[in-house]
């Protein structure tokens, strides 16, 4: 039921906020809570059922679980992938719009957990099926603020009933959602699809350069094809060694050139989980001393292990047509920083 009203779900008229959605946004935003929210559908056809799962971290995120998709959900970033495909995964950016990028990539999924302890009582009242509602709906909260049931009427024989119950939040450390593997699709409707495409193949100097994603430390995505414009100077890691330091050294060093093409970014990025111990150390120096161009990936699967499957670290040189122009293996070139920026200054040129 959840699919068919990701395709039907239409916004009709906003509810403006009030006290219920005030209190309600208080309430979610004290605590982490989690809750399984069955959704009752019904039209002139009968009425179908489906149940949701919404465990929010105010301050943090939230993950949303429906019709066999996983979704975390931050005021930076939406991931959506399969529970039961470990090929495929959706990224968008949010831009602290909450209720606009679930009623973008998630319409029909009633998550007004997320808006109320991530945004706020406005946002709440763009959810749908608030969005879409045709009179002033029925909305029952429990003594502690948290939504128990609501009742919209969407017009023409159709309705919508949401009954909320506590279950329990589990370790939060187990919320984050796995990337590793996994291959970035353009919409939430190709998870569903039945033949993923393959993204693990070895690619090489002169080769189409593969979709690329990766992350900063705040969780706001970096994605190769959406770059803004020009050349990239890739550095993927496995650990902190100093190729890596010389490698992504030598890409800020061709970035000063006054003849750098315009546009030319130099990008590290740290393959492995950073969640835990030493990695999020790691990423936390890496990013004092490089700046935002620090991001990261779970996926060593499908970002260095396609340009240098047996390296600690390597420099991929991609151009402003995203075609790969260079690899350069940093492993034991920690003293060759200089010459390292002299083989991309070659690559750019073509030589």
């Amino acid at each position: 039921m959840i699919h068919a009203i990701l395709t039907t779900a239409a916004v009709v008229t906003a509810l403006g906020a009030d006290a219920r959605f005030e209190a309600m946004s208080e309430a979610y935003r004290a605590e982490i809570t989690a809750e399984r929210v069955t959704v009752r559908y019904t039209d002139r056809s009968g009425t179908t059922a489906e149940t949701i799962t919404v465990r929010v971290k105010p301050e943090w995120g939230a993950v949303v679980e429906f019709g066999g998709l996983r979704a975390f959900v931050s005021r930076h970033v939406l991931v959506v992938i399969p529970e039961n495909d470990r090929k495929r995964a959706f990224v968008a950016p949010v831009g602290g719009d909450i209720s606009g990028a679930l009623a973008t990539h998630l319409p029909g999924v009633p998550a007004w957990q997320v808006a109320a302890a991530l945004d706020g009582p406005e946002s709440i009242a763009r959810m749908w099926p608030l969005s879409a509602a045709v009179s002033p709906p029925l909305i029952i909260a429990g003594d502690d603020g948290r939504l128990r049931f609501a009742s919209v009427d969407l017009g023409e024989g159709r309705g919508v009933r949401l009954s909320v119950e506590a279950v329990d939040a589990g370790d939060t450390e187990d919320w984050m959602i796995d990337l590793s593997g996994r291959r970035r699709v353009g919409n939430v409707a190709a998870l569903t699809a039945k033949t993923p495409l393959a993204h693990t193949e070895r690619v090489r100097v002169g080769d189409d350069a593969p979709t690329l994603l990766m992350l900063s430390l705040d969780m706001r995505p970096w994605v190769l094809s959406a770059r803004d414009a020009g050349a990239a100077a890739i550095v993927l890691c496995r650990s902190q060694t100093a190729g890596v330091a010389a490698g992504y050294g030598a890409a800020l060093d061709v970035a000063e050139d006054p003849e750098a093409p315009l546009g030319f970014t130099p990008v590290l990025g740290v393959c492995g989980e950073p969640f835990a111990g030493a990695a999020i150390d790691h990423l936390d120096e890496l990013r004092r001393r490089w700046g935002d161009g620090a991001k990261w990936t779970v996926s060593q699967e499908t970002t260095i292990d396609r340009f240098a499957p047996d390296a600690e670290a390597v420099l991929v040189l991609i151009d402003a047509f995203d075609s790969v122009r260079a690899i350069i293996p940093l492993d034991g070139r920690g003293g060759d920083q200089a010459e390292l920026a002299g083989e991309i200054r070659a690559a750019l040129r073509g030589e």
